[in-house]
């Protein structure tokens, strides 16, 4: 495809479609249907079977040390699925650190974002070149339970969630308007290195599989796209995949962005907010 982000030296075609995990068959074009093309995926439907992980020079953080079984393995496949993309341009062996909130630390010159719930696991790699920013989210398609919807959404979100909901109630809209602004806001963070409550994002979500999210945050003067972020939407295969590239500054406000994505209803999974990256409300989830 032709994008504004599209980079010259992206990955090949076949080398793309090599990205995807144990027992994963299919997995990364999810978020393929979604992104531009220089943006790399990769993703994963089962825990890689050695949960073993590097942050980096150093002791294994405590945190870590102390994490089930379960959580070392979710974690770590997360983050193999990071370098699998990374290995898309020549960088297998780099480490993706973890930052003081969460977030994952790129080698140089790179952007990303990972997400991961119950049953699937993902990562997207950009060149900053190519991207100033990027920010996934995965959820099963499932209801979003009521305290967290309304913590999440504003009185007039909530209406214009109401009338989704009247008009197509197949798709979950409640846990698709949570989605997005969890992907704003992994873009956001690494940006500007500011705290993002859910109610400082002003979210309209079209049916076409597109949503913008209208920042209400002084730090948005430094985001190459003002206080606008757009993004795309899918549900497919029981997920719900959101995604959000930020346009660097050269090529910011020039409207190309990554497709509109439209993928069929499909029947609800188990709903788990869990996340490597930072959360945007108020509350730990």
């Amino acid at each position: 495809m032709t994008s504004a982000v599209a980079d010259a030296g992206r990955p090949s075609a076949e080398q793309r479609r090599r990205l995807s995990g144990p027992r994963s068959v299919g997995a990364a074009s999810l978020f393929d249907r979604i992104l531009p093309d220089a943006v790399v995926t990769a993703a994963a439907t089962a825990d890689d079977p050695a949960p073993e992980v590097s942050l980096g020079p150093g002791p294994e953080p405590g945190w870590l040390a102390r994490a089930v079984p379960s959580r070392r393995a979710e974690f770590a496949t997360t983050r193999r699925c990071a370098q699998r993309a990374l290995s898309a341009f020549g960088l297998g062996h780099a480490t993706v650190g973890r930052g003081s909130r969460g977030e994952p630390l790129w080698p140089e010159g790179f952007v990303g974002s990972l997400t991961h719930c119950h049953g699937y696991r993902a990562a997207a790699v950009a060149r900053a070149r190519s991207a100033a920013g990027i920010g996934i989210d995965v959820e099963p398609h499932s209801q979003l339970p009521t305290g967290v919807a309304r913590l999440t959404a504003s009185d007039a979100e909530c209406r214009q969630l109401d009338r989704r909901c009247a008009t197509d109630p197949q798709i979950h809209w409640r846990t698709v308007f949570f989605s997005a602004k969890e992907a704003i806001f992994k873009a956001w963070y690494p940006l500007t290195r500011c705290e993002l409550r859910f109610r400082e994002v002003v979210l309209s979500v079209a049916a076409d599989g597109t949503f913008s999210g209208r920042i209400l945050h002084p730090a948005a003067d430094v985001m190459p796209t003002g206080d606008v972020i757009s993004g795309t939407w899918l549900v497919m295969d029981e997920l719900i995949c959101t995604a959000v590239v930020v346009e660097p500054q050269s090529t910011a406000g020039s409207g190309v962005g990554p497709p509109p994505a439209i993928g069929p209803p499909v029947v609800s999974g188990r709903l788990s907010l869990s996340s490597d990256e930072p959360k945007s409300g108020p509350v730990a989830l």
